[in-house]
């Protein structure tokens, strides 16, 4: 894994549990004598991995905390540059498996906090390189070519930030802040769901997703992905895997929630991963675009951490596929601004086992495509055969759901239409 960053703050290895997440601040305290009580924020930053680019760059300019008051006040946002240098461009796939880039510091009224912001830059941070060893071509940017260490002509793409989303990308929930202590903070930057695909030619846009919630009792689940039975003892790490966490909720009202990924991360050159969830029931899905697809239901207790030195880690063991076909087709939104406007597709099978529910799905492979681009185009990625269905959803329409069946060494073309 290559660290482009020479800055002070640093990347860190978090396998301990995080005191708290996400959020943004609303409210604060005081004391009956009127003295402010104040405690600190620190926050980090990670990302749910994607196996379908080779790196995804994107560039911070700040981090605000909402005061109170008018959001469209400048007064009303405290800003936490000034504890780092910013802009601070970050490879996103890097901050997997339990990696953190810290983002700085900043002083909160003690209390109960409800919304910040962060701010994507389009000037990228200076006297840093890339994957490709290469100055960063754009503020932010994805290189697609699987192993860029022998790209000649290597695949990248700038990605444009909508209008709307310059002001920042608002984080709302809620956090608290107690006084003269330090409550630490995680963003979970959802790399996969960010980037909106426009074909070779098209416009690539960034539309962060930014995941919160408390962490205090967050749980780990680590576990080895191998090529082959996992019980051989021959069998060798598998690299480059997206493993994720996923809930099934048959009583969804809309079809795009009944499976909602809560985190995701790839394995590392041994085949390792580390996750870190909430507590609850999870299906655990292991799955690279040559190999089969598998998955595991688990339950994790507040605090509990599943792991090979436990005792209880979560091992999948990778058959490769060798009946492949390739689903393809075109987004068509009606009405839509064809600029900006576009349509999350989630790729989804059924899980079949003892302990699933009639008809439990899980999410195979997810993409952002624009109102009128072509996805999966040349050269496509393979999928194994099987039954699927594509689940697309648009911000302001319905969600439309198609069933494929795809057969070996098929192209199966699915218009998509809103």
């Amino acid at each position: 894994m290559i660290i482009t960053s020479q800055k002070n703050f640093g990347l860190m290895l978090s396998i301990v549990f995080i005191l708290g997440f996400i959020s943004c601040s609303g409210g604060g305290g005081s004391s009956s004598v009127g003295i402010v009580e104040t405690g600190t924020a620190s926050v980090s930053l990670v990302d749910s991995a994607s196996e379908d680019y080779a790196a995804v760059y994107v560039t911070i300019r700040d981090i605000q905390f909402h005061l109170g008051g008018n959001e469209n006040s400048s007064k009303s946002w405290k800003s936490i540059e000034e504890s780092v240098e910013y802009p601070i461009t970050v490879n996103l796939l890097e901050l997997v498996n339990g990696v953190r880039l810290d983002l700085g510091l900043v002083e909160l009224s003690a209390g109960h906090h409800t919304q910040m912001r962060l701010i994507i830059g389009d000037e990228a941070e200076q006297d840093t390189i890339n994957i490709l060893s290469q100055a960063h071509p754009h503020a932010n940017y994805v290189i697609i070519d699987k192993d860029p260490g022998d790209a000649i002509d290597p695949e990248i793409h700038e990605l444009k930030v909508p209008s709307g989303d310059k002001t920042g990308t608002k984080i709302v929930g809620g956090y608290n802040i107690a006084a003269d202590q330090t409550t630490e903070l995680i963003l979970d930057f959802d790399a996969c769901r960010s980037v909106v695909q426009a074909g070779k030619s098209g416009q690539w846009l960034l539309k962060p997703t930014i995941k919160m919630g408390e962490t205090s009792e967050y749980s780990i689940i680590k576990g080895q992905v191998t090529d082959g039975d996992i019980t051989e003892p021959e069998t060798r790490g598998l690299e480059g895997v997206l493993v994720s966490a996923q809930q099934f909720d048959s009583e969804a009202s809309d079809a795009k929630d009944e499976v909602i990924v809560k985190a995701s991360t790839l394995t590392d050159e041994n085949g390792f991963y580390s996750l870190f969830v909430e507590p609850g029931d999870y299906n655990i899905v292991a799955f690279r675009s040559d190999k089969n697809p598998v998955f595991e239901k688990v339950t994790v207790l507040s605090g509990q951490v599943l792991a090979p030195e436990n005792g209880n880690a979560v091992n999948f063991g990778l058959t490769t596929s060798s009946e492949n076909g390739w689903i393809v087709g075109t987004v068509t939104i009606p009405g839509a601004d064809t600029s900006e406007q576009y349509a999350t597709l989630s790729f989804r099978q059924n899980a079949k086992c003892s302990a699933c529910e009639p008809d439990e799905k899980v999410e195979i492979k997810v993409l952002n495509v624009l109102n009128g681009q072509a996805f999966n185009p040349e050269p496509p990625d393979p999928l194994p055969a099987g039954d699927y269905s594509l689940v697309a959803s648009s911000f302001g329409y319905s969600t439309e759901t198609y069933s494929v069946g795809l057969e070996a060494g098929e192209e199966e073309e699915v218009p998509v239409v809103f």
